[in-house]
């Protein structure tokens, strides 16, 4: 269980920093949502192929993203970079923090 939370910390970690001409940077992007994930990571393809993960809802975002019926829908997506608390396996906080994206508005596009 260990070696999955320390796999998944850092999983998130390489997202929080990744670089490149395709980053995605603080801001918007447009993508079609592909669904949620067990641990409530929220996945969108953009226009050109590239996935872009998701870590966090704000208070503001009016959708249901659980419901089916917004898999396949294209979304502008405003979001930020977020700190996110890192837990052990009792689920007790580590003191560690990793950035995450947090979706801060969305808005139906189709």
């Amino acid at each position: 269980m260990k070696a999955l939370l320390a796999t998944t910390v850092l999983f998130i970690s390489l997202l929080a920093f990744q670089k490149g001409p395709s980053a995605v940077t603080d801001g918007k992007v447009t993508g079609v949502f592909q669904g949620m994930d067990d641990e409530g990571v929220l996945s969108y393809k953009t226009d050109d192929g590239k996935v872009v993960l998701f870590h966090e809802l704000g208070d503001n975002v009016d959708y249901d993203l659980l419901e089916d019926e917004y898999i396949g829908k294209k979304f502008e997506i405003t979001w930020k970079d977020s700190e996110q608390d890192v837990y052990d396996d009792e689920d007790e906080p580590t003191g560690e923090t990793v950035m995450v994206k947090q979706i801060t508005n969305l808005k139906l596009i189709k």
